[in-house]
Protein backbone atom coordinates (compact mmCIF):
# COMPACT_ATOMS: atom_id res chain seq x y z
CA UNK A 1 0.00 0.00 0.00
CA UNK A 2 2.78 2.30 0.84
CA UNK A 3 4.87 1.55 -2.87
CA UNK A 4 1.94 3.23 -4.88
CA UNK A 5 1.90 6.62 -2.77
CA UNK A 6 5.55 7.07 -3.14
CA UNK A 7 5.41 6.55 -6.78
CA UNK A 8 2.45 8.84 -7.00
CA UNK A 9 4.64 11.54 -5.03
CA UNK A 10 7.45 11.11 -6.52
CA UNK A 11 6.18 11.65 -10.08
CA UNK A 12 4.13 14.59 -8.93
CA UNK A 13 7.13 16.17 -7.73
CA UNK A 14 8.97 15.26 -11.27
CA UNK A 15 6.31 16.86 -13.19
CA UNK A 16 6.36 20.12 -10.89
CA UNK A 17 10.19 20.63 -11.39
CA UNK A 18 10.14 20.47 -15.28
CA UNK A 19 7.33 22.84 -15.01
CA UNK A 20 9.13 25.24 -13.19
CA UNK A 21 12.34 24.42 -15.31
CA UNK A 22 10.17 25.80 -18.59
CA UNK A 23 9.35 29.20 -16.90
CA UNK A 24 12.80 31.11 -17.82
CA UNK A 25 12.61 34.65 -19.16
CA UNK A 26 15.58 34.37 -21.21
CA UNK A 27 15.21 34.59 -24.94
CA UNK A 28 16.48 32.92 -27.82
CA UNK A 29 18.53 34.61 -31.35
CA UNK A 30 18.70 32.93 -34.39
CA UNK A 31 18.59 33.52 -38.82
CA UNK A 32 20.03 32.32 -41.71
CA UNK A 33 23.53 33.04 -42.99
CA UNK A 34 23.61 33.07 -46.77
CA UNK A 35 26.49 34.16 -49.07
CA UNK A 36 25.50 36.92 -52.01
CA UNK A 37 24.55 33.82 -53.93
CA UNK A 38 21.95 32.88 -51.74
CA UNK A 39 23.66 29.99 -51.05
CA UNK A 40 24.14 28.73 -47.00
CA UNK A 41 27.28 28.93 -45.35
CA UNK A 42 28.02 26.17 -43.00
CA UNK A 43 30.79 27.18 -40.19
CA UNK A 44 30.30 30.51 -39.67
CA UNK A 45 31.17 32.04 -36.64
CA UNK A 46 28.30 33.63 -34.21
CA UNK A 47 29.08 36.13 -31.77
CA UNK A 48 26.25 37.44 -29.32
CA UNK A 49 27.84 40.31 -26.80
CA UNK A 50 25.99 42.03 -24.24
CA UNK A 51 26.54 45.67 -24.33
CA UNK A 52 25.74 46.22 -20.56
CA UNK A 53 27.51 43.35 -19.04
CA UNK A 54 29.63 42.52 -21.54
CA UNK A 55 29.17 38.86 -21.33
CA UNK A 56 30.06 37.16 -25.21
CA UNK A 57 27.80 34.20 -26.19
CA UNK A 58 29.41 31.98 -29.59
CA UNK A 59 27.79 29.65 -31.92
CA UNK A 60 27.96 28.68 -35.33
CA UNK A 61 26.09 28.11 -38.59
CA UNK A 62 25.14 24.36 -38.93
CA UNK A 63 25.30 22.61 -42.51
CA UNK A 64 22.04 24.83 -43.76
CA UNK A 65 23.65 27.93 -42.81
CA UNK A 66 21.16 28.37 -39.86
CA UNK A 67 22.44 29.64 -36.31
CA UNK A 68 20.46 29.53 -32.81
CA UNK A 69 22.00 31.11 -29.31
CA UNK A 70 19.81 30.14 -26.70
CA UNK A 71 19.21 31.14 -23.13
CA UNK A 72 20.25 34.83 -24.01
CA UNK A 73 19.16 37.08 -20.70
CA UNK A 74 16.99 40.13 -21.56
CA UNK A 75 18.72 42.90 -22.28
CA UNK A 76 20.88 44.92 -25.51
CA UNK A 77 23.00 42.62 -27.60
CA UNK A 78 25.06 43.38 -30.66
CA UNK A 79 25.19 40.29 -33.18
CA UNK A 80 28.68 39.27 -35.22
CA UNK A 81 29.01 37.01 -37.91
CA UNK A 82 31.76 36.16 -39.49
CA UNK A 83 33.62 33.73 -42.18
CA UNK A 84 37.11 33.22 -44.00
CA UNK A 85 36.50 34.85 -47.28
CA UNK A 86 33.92 37.23 -46.43
CA UNK A 87 33.19 40.14 -44.63
CA UNK A 88 32.54 39.90 -41.27
CA UNK A 89 28.61 41.50 -40.46
CA UNK A 90 28.19 43.10 -37.02
CA UNK A 91 24.34 44.01 -36.00
CA UNK A 92 24.53 46.36 -33.00
CA UNK A 93 21.00 48.07 -31.04
CA UNK A 94 19.49 44.35 -30.35
CA UNK A 95 17.48 44.72 -27.81
CA UNK A 96 16.12 41.21 -26.58
CA UNK A 97 13.14 41.30 -24.36
CA UNK A 98 11.63 38.74 -21.74
CA UNK A 99 11.02 35.20 -23.74
CA UNK A 100 12.11 37.17 -27.17
CA UNK A 101 12.74 34.74 -30.18
CA UNK A 102 14.16 37.23 -32.53
CA UNK A 103 15.15 35.88 -35.85
CA UNK A 104 18.16 37.64 -37.87
CA UNK A 105 19.08 36.67 -41.53
CA UNK A 106 22.51 37.91 -43.18
CA UNK A 107 23.92 38.04 -46.39
CA UNK A 108 27.85 37.54 -45.95
CA UNK A 109 29.50 39.72 -48.85
CA UNK A 110 32.62 38.19 -50.11
CA UNK A 111 35.56 40.12 -49.03
CA UNK A 112 39.13 40.15 -47.31
CA UNK A 113 39.54 38.42 -43.67
CA UNK A 114 39.94 41.32 -42.22
CA UNK A 115 37.24 43.57 -43.57
CA UNK A 116 34.15 44.57 -41.30
CA UNK A 117 30.60 45.97 -42.01
CA UNK A 118 28.72 47.64 -39.12
CA UNK A 119 25.41 47.34 -40.44
CA UNK A 120 22.98 50.07 -39.22
CA UNK A 121 19.78 49.91 -40.37
CA UNK A 122 18.18 46.28 -41.56
CA UNK A 123 14.48 44.72 -41.05
CA UNK A 124 12.51 45.10 -38.35
CA UNK A 125 12.78 42.91 -35.71
CA UNK A 126 8.96 41.28 -35.67
CA UNK A 127 8.06 37.55 -34.54
CA UNK A 128 7.04 36.00 -37.48
CA UNK A 129 7.07 32.39 -35.57
CA UNK A 130 4.17 32.11 -33.89
CA UNK A 131 0.88 34.40 -32.86
CA UNK A 132 2.58 35.06 -29.27
CA UNK A 133 1.79 38.69 -27.43
CA UNK A 134 3.92 40.28 -25.03
CA UNK A 135 4.23 43.77 -23.73
CA UNK A 136 7.18 44.94 -21.57
CA UNK A 137 6.02 46.73 -18.27
CA UNK A 138 9.01 48.96 -17.64
CA UNK A 139 9.56 51.95 -15.11
CA UNK A 140 8.67 54.22 -17.84
CA UNK A 141 5.83 52.55 -18.70
CA UNK A 142 4.54 52.57 -15.35
CA UNK A 143 5.10 56.08 -14.55
CA UNK A 144 3.55 57.54 -17.98
CA UNK A 145 0.21 55.52 -16.89
CA UNK A 146 -3.21 57.41 -15.46
CA UNK A 147 -3.18 55.10 -12.38
CA UNK A 148 -4.13 55.64 -9.17
CA UNK A 149 -1.70 54.15 -6.74
CA UNK A 150 0.37 52.78 -9.44
CA UNK A 151 -0.57 48.80 -8.47
CA UNK A 152 0.68 45.85 -10.67
CA UNK A 153 -2.74 44.29 -11.45
CA UNK A 154 -3.60 47.62 -12.62
CA UNK A 155 -0.81 47.53 -14.73
CA UNK A 156 -1.51 44.37 -16.26
CA UNK A 157 -5.01 44.73 -16.90
CA UNK A 158 -3.78 47.49 -19.71
CA UNK A 159 -1.69 44.82 -21.53
CA UNK A 160 -3.46 43.63 -24.72
CA UNK A 161 -4.66 39.86 -24.21
CA UNK A 162 -4.41 39.92 -20.12
CA UNK A 163 -7.67 39.19 -18.35
CA UNK A 164 -7.82 39.81 -14.71
CA UNK A 165 -10.69 38.21 -12.20
CA UNK A 166 -12.17 39.76 -10.17
CA UNK A 167 -12.49 42.38 -12.34
CA UNK A 168 -9.98 45.56 -10.75
CA UNK A 169 -12.30 48.42 -9.58
CA UNK A 170 -10.91 52.00 -9.71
Amino acid sequence: MRFPHVVLLSACALMWTATLLAQSPNGVLNGLVVDPSNKVIAGADILVMNDVTGVKYLGKTNHDGIYIVPNLPPGPYRLQVSKVGFKTLIKPDIVLNIQDALSINFTLPVGAVFETVTVEGGASMINTTDASVSTVVDQTYVKNMPLNGRSLPACGSCCGGVCCWPPISA
